[in-house]
């Protein structure tokens, strides 16, 4: 009933408080959902500390919906979703201490390349455009150091933003020196890594 995902939304891996919630951004101090909230209309539902009766974030009160807007955890992924949104994360399963993704070690990533292909689970066709990796530059070094083949392929090319041409820009040299040029977004299948 939802429309196929055109954009892949990556964490590195949930935090302790994510896990225990079973919710992906679960940390209340997490900006992923007021930031996806504000973006296609909903306010998160854990905005406001229920010890303090004050909200969580210094830009609670920026935010362009208001309390009448608010989505329960169920209700927001049900939004992303019917918006050509999927979320999962770069990291299926690791050892760390705490919730820093600096400390995950032993890491084995999830089969990204495969959902986006359209390959796992049998599922004949991806819509996948973009991959936006959605906590920076150490998600980034994972993303590249289980996905480097898939850069060096011609598959997967870096947006052209400037925080994304230098968090791959090492690997799109790869990409240049196997292939002789650099993939394009334009370049049908090619998709754009942010």
């Amino acid at each position: 009933e939802y429309p196929p995902a055109h954009t892949l939304i990556l964490g590195t891996h949930p935090s302790i408080t994510s896990l225990s919630k079973n919710e992906m951004y679960g940390h209340p101090l997490n900006a992923f959902w007021y930031l996806a909230g504000d973006a296609i209309g909903f306010r998160r539902s854990a905005s406001v500390s229920p010890k303090t009766g004050k909200p969580y974030v210094y830009y609670h009160d920026h935010l362009r919906y208001d309390d009448g807007h608010i989505l329960e955890y169920s209700q927001q992924l049900e939004r992303i979703v019917a918006k050509g949104f999927a979320m999962w994360d770069i990291v299926a399963e690791c050892e760390r201490e705490g919730s820093l993704d600096q400390d995950i070690l032993e890491e084995k990533p999830n089969q990204i390349r495969e959902f986006c292909e359209g390959t796992l689970n049998n599922i004949k066709e991806s819509a996948v455009k973009r991959i936006v990796i959605a906590n920076g530059t150490t998600g980034s070094k994972f993303f590249v150091k289980h996905f480097t083949e898939w850069f060096v392929d011609g598959r997967l090319c870096a947006a052209s933003d400037d925080m994304s041409q230098r968090a791959f820009k090492t690997v799109m040299n790869k990409q240049r020196k196997a292939n002789g040029d650099i993939a394009s977004k334009e370049d049908n299948g090619v998709i754009e890594v942010v």
